[in-house]
């Protein structure tokens, strides 16, 4: 196998740990999709899988050989992060040249440059410095310098993170192009936000594996489908929804149940739907922490509390808890 992943765990100093047992493999040019909540650790997973961090338990093979083993020009991995790694006080050509001198190669001529910056859509002077580019044309560059490398893997943190809607669009025109390339393997890691804004565009893409990374472990699925038909969890179900939520607890008294927030009772249900939570017999203390999935508003002082009843009963309101496993009230 070209690459491939056995048991690999990780974790920061004295932290616990971001990676468990983490076991994957993929052929060369491949596609592979990670997909990731906030604070999920794909980033970490990304330098981990590129040779970046390598304070790791378990093995990562390239053609068979442990990674810890190559040297790491001969990995010629690249790893795009959301934070630039180019040398930001230093011009656009002396990036390039830079990155020719590492590669040992003959440094590029100024037309060569600007044809790439062209083909990127990078429309600056080679005498800029870097730390004057906007965050799209640092992540644009970083994939020039991918591409001049001619890497064996390309690895992608989510390069739509913190870009505007009109940024996202110009990035997922590269995006898709390194996607089709049948050339180039591409691992690339999206998180939740970006999922929500552009999960149209991705099940438009064919990628070879997907996989998805939660509580430090990850699952693993064939489609876009699969995956989407899968809820393990709450934090799975909220990653998909691209919805708003709102946290709290269900309190039980005499009036039947209400949902709480900060201690405060914003509104009670109706009695057809106190007499279906009254049969899943809560327990502990007749409270349960639960999320609420809102379709219809950005929070719940947006919604008239009239309206909460019927629009749980629509399934416009999802109400999800997860005291004693795993479900959808």
């Amino acid at each position: 196998m070209f690459f491939e992943v056995k048991n690999l765990c990780f974790s920061h100093y004295k932290q616990p740990l971001c990676l468990k047992d983490i076991n994957f493999s993929f052929a060369e040019n491949s596609k592979i999709l990670i997909l990731a909540s906030k604070d999920s650790g794909k980033t970490t997973m990304l330098k981990v899988l590129s040779g970046f961090e390598d304070s790791r338990f378990g093995n990562i093979y390239l053609n068979g050989v442990e990674l810890k083993q190559i040297a790491d020009q001969d990995k010629n991995f690249s790893l795009i992060l959301s934070d630039s790694l180019l040398l930001e006080n230093k011009t656009i050509k002396q990036n390039i040249d830079y990155l020719c001198s590492v590669l040992e190669i003959e440094n590029l001529t100024d037309e060569q440059i600007n044809l790439y910056l062209k083909d990127f859509e990078i429309s600056r002077e080679l005498s800029v410095k870097v730390k004057k580019l906007t965050i799209l044309e640092k992540r644009k560059l970083q994939i020039v310098r991918a591409i001049i490398k001619n890497s064996t893997i390309i690895f992608l943190d989510d390069i739509f993170e913190g870009l505007n809607d009109e940024e996202i669009e110009s990035m997922f025109k590269i995006y898709k192009r390194l996607i089709l390339n049948s050339r180039l393997t591409i691992v690339s890691a999206i998180g939740d936000e970006t999922y929500k804004k552009i999960n149209n565009e991705l099940k438009d893409l064919k990628f070879d594996k997907f996989l998805y990374l939660i509580m430090a472990e990850t699952n693993e699925f064939k489609s876009f489908e699969e995956f989407e038909n899968s809820f393990k969890s709450i934090d799975m179900f909220k990653f998909l929804s691209g919805l708003n939520t709102e946290t709290g607890f269900i309190e039980f008294d005499k009036n039947g149940y209400f949902f709480c927030q900060n201690e405060e009772k914003i509104f009670k249900f109706d009695n057809c739907f106190n007499k279906k939570l009254s049969e899943l017999k809560l327990g502990f203390g007749e409270t349960e922490d639960v999320v609420l999935i809102l379709k219809t508003a950005n929070n719940l002082k947006e919604i008239e509390i009239k309206d909460i009843n019927s629009k749980i009963k629509n399934g416009e309101i999802i109400i999800l808890s997860n005291l004693t496993g795993f479900r959808i009230i």
